[in-house]
């Protein structure tokens, strides 16, 4: 079990945009799997996320701790004429007169949704990098800024030592985090909000990022509290020195 490493996630706001959608309009209610490898990648340096195909060979949960809040609003975005630029600049680099400038920058208005006062466990079983994140986790020594899905969101992380960790399997199971869409529901907690997420879990080697391509498309059932399984193989987790609500979690990895 020594290549499973638990850390808190949190921030003032986050938005995880689908990357199957067209438009960040709105929020999915927990990071997807593609967000927490470039979060583990942001964590232990590594430069091109998209290139490295062991990234994404990782298990993971999440366990929300705080309650789902969701606000929108307004925001002016520009138009991106980068591109023009850089056309433009390289005529001038083959010797070749340009007398046109960029197009004006247009705003561009947009909704968007925000999560408010998010707040995670993330518990990663990462075959490749386990050592190298939980060192850096431990050392709060992340080789880039950790963003929480867009880079305007800063993102906060706790490492969280694990106590005890017991790989169980059983009946009317108590389930603290995400589970896969398939499993078996013997009660929910009524107080709870549930979702479920379909999402995709790896980008495509050498896609960029305005032409993403995604694969392997996962769907897991997302809840603000406890759910009891009928049956399923789970993890049961202590922490040490804990300062968080929740000292013992069941989770399942997906």
């Amino acid at each position: 079990m020594n290549d499973i490493v638990a850390f808190e996630l949190r921030g003032n706001f986050a938005s995880f945009a689908d990357p199957l959608g067209i438009s960040n309009t709105f929020s999915l209610p927990m990071p997807t799997k593609t967000a927490i490898a470039g979060i583990i990648g942001a964590m232990i340096g590594i430069d091109d996320v998209k290139s490295d195909e062991k990234l994404y060979e990782f298990n993971y949960s999440i366990v929300s701790l705080n309650p789902l809040v969701k606000q929108t609003f307004s925001q002016n975005f520009i138009d991106d004429y980068t591109s023009g630029v850089k056309s433009k600049f390289d005529k001038i680099k083959k010797g070749e007169k340009t007398i046109e400038s960029p197009d004006f920058v247009k705003p561009k208005p947009t909704n968007r949704e925000l999560l408010i006062n998010p707040k995670y466990i993330i518990i990663v079983q990462h075959p490749h990098y386990s050592k190298r994140l939980e060192q850096n986790l431990k050392n709060r020594t992340p080789k880039y800024p950790i963003y929480l899905g867009n880079s305007e969101f800063a993102g906060m992380f706790e490492y969280l030592e694990i106590k005890t960790i017991e790989g169980l399997e059983g009946e009317n199971i108590e389930i603290d985090s995400i589970f896969p869409k398939e499993y078996e529901i013997e009660s929910f907690d009524l107080n709870s909000i549930y979702t479920t997420v379909r999402m995709a879990t790896k980008v495509e080697k050498g896609s960029f990022d305005n032409n993403r391509k995604y694969s392997n498309y996962q769907t897991v059932v997302f809840s603000t509290g406890v759910t009891t399984l009928r049956k399923c193989q789970y993890y049961s987790i202590h922490f040490k020195e804990i300062f968080i609500s929740k000292e013992h979690i069941n989770v399942v990895l997906v």
